[in-house]
């Protein structure tokens, strides 16, 4: 792992500091569907602080551009939302592990250096079957994404503090996931 990073979708800045200390983050990655103006208050409010906070916008459609974000995600829960993630603005393609992809879709994604991305969130949140279909589903995207060279990341997208792990043993349960 280069850069020890998460996202999240929680905005306590004072939990940040506590964040880089325990986890050994290098910078966290604030996720949201952010409204005009939002990011650049957030932005003044995290100078200073002793860990790199970027911002990644969820698009709403493909035409979507930065517009001052450092990243730009699109979510995938239909066949149709990766023509947007396959567009030539988006960093992230956040995938919903109940969604049937197959090889060509991942292929799409790493021909355009899209970053596959997965919420341990969603892990943490479903009862036990859910979470048995999530870790299948991860394993599948985790064993096509090797063979078409994607990359695939998992994130805590921790709602608070407490949802957030060590992003090296999110990435661990990827390599076991992946064989």
């Amino acid at each position: 792992i280069s850069a020890m990073r998460d996202i999240v979708c929680f905005f306590d800045l004072s939990m940040y500091t506590t964040a880089r200390k325990l986890f050994g983050l290098d910078e966290l990655v604030l996720l949201k569907r952010f409204k005009p103006g939002e990011a650049k208050q957030l932005r003044r409010a995290v100078e200073g602080l002793p860990i790199k906070v970027k911002f990644c916008n969820i698009a709403e459609n493909m035409h979507a551009r930065q517009n001052g974000y450092d990243f730009l995600a699109v979510k995938i829960n239909a066949i149709k939302d990766l023509n947007a993630a396959v567009s030539r603005t988006a960093d992230f393609a956040i995938l919903n592990p109940r969604l049937k992809i197959d090889l060509q879709a991942i292929k799409a994604l790493a021909n355009n250096e899209k970053e596959i991305i997965f919420s341990f969130n969603s892990l943490l949140n479903a009862n036990a079957f859910e979470r048995m279909l999530i870790l299948k589903k991860v394993r599948i995207v985790a064993k096509l994404a090797k063979k078409a060279n994607a990359k695939v990341s998992i994130y805590s997208f921790a709602q608070n503090f407490y949802e957030m792990r060590n992003p090296k043993g999110m990435q661990c349960i990827l390599s076991c996931l992946g064989d």
